[in-house]
């Protein structure tokens, strides 16, 4: 699946196009052998986000990575007082 989406990747950064990645913070993904190769070859930015500061019922820690101008502005603090574990 990783070689498919890396070959769709490839297709929309050759037509002129912007995509985002999104992956939870633990996974391997990146450490795949053909988006290895894949990403130095396109203009990417990475970003570090929680998915608990756009609403998400849990903090999720997820990454983004991707060609918009705009991706690092999708970087938002977490409220981590929202997400305090409470003792019951």
């Amino acid at each position: 699946m990783v070689i498919r989406m890396v070959i769709c990747l490839m297709l929309v950064t050759m037509r002129g196009g912007d995509w985002i990645l999104e992956q939870p913070a633990s996974s391997l993904m990146h450490v795949h052998e053909r988006l290895e190769r894949f990403l130095p070859m396109s203009k990417t930015s990475k970003v570090y986000m929680w998915m608990g500061a756009y609403g998400a019922p849990t903090p999720k820690p997820s990454v983004l990575r991707g060609t918009p101008s705009w991706i690092m502005s999708l970087k938002r603090p977490l409220n981590k007082a929202k997400f305090k574990r409470t003792e019951g």
